[in-house]
């Protein structure tokens, strides 16, 4: 159960990071929602293959169906607004700074978005590992959400390590033999 746990978080915690990061990169919202249900759908069943299981299409859907049912329903969460939370000082530095306020927006968007992914793939742990356990939709999506709010720092510190190399990456100069191999 725990060699199992870890690399299914590992798996959850991948999956969020590429979230945050194309959901704060991005500017568009129908890519936005595009890309991250892509990744959910793809996580649910990478986590089903890793536990050992091989479901047909119809009970992968079903579970999918139950996981989002449950993640989306979440008493609220949906419903918070960050800026809200931040003291009115803050606010109106941000809302000085030219393209803050579009940067802060985006970044918040990706957080929300690698929350959702975070709920997602804790979910449908917590199924598969249930062992015949009859667990309430309720205690599943508090747990979740306990273990969201925990590893979503990590997610965050992770994704702006990694971010400003891949960033990097894409104005750095080609070197002259593969620039022309690319024409």
């Amino acid at each position: 159960n725990s060699t199992m746990k870890k690399k299914v978080n590992k798996l959850i915690f991948q999956h969020a990071k590429t979230v945050f990061i194309s959901t704060a990169v991005s500017q568009n919202g129908r890519l936005d929602l595009i890309a991250s249900l892509v990744v959910n759908v793809r996580l649910v069943k990478e986590i089903v293959r890793v536990c050992g299981f091989r479901p047909n299409f119809k009970n992968l859907s079903k579970l999918t169906l139950r996981v989002f049912s449950t993640a989306l329903i979440a008493e609220g969460l949906e419903n918070i607004d960050f800026t809200e939370m931040l003291p009115t000082n803050i606010q109106s530095a941000i809302k000085s700074i030219p393209f803050a306020k579009i940067v802060t927006e985006s970044l918040l968007q990706g957080i929300s978005n690698a929350m959702l992914t975070l709920r997602i793939g804790i979910i449908t742990r917590k199924y598969l590992f249930a062992d015949s356990k009859e667990l309430s939709k309720k205690s599943i999506r508090r747990g979740a959400f306990i273990e969201t709010v925990k590893m979503l720092p990590g997610i965050i510190k992770d994704s702006f390590s990694s971010f400003p190399e891949k960033f990097k990456n894409v104005f750095k100069n080609k070197p002259k033999k593969e620039a022309s191999e690319a024409l």
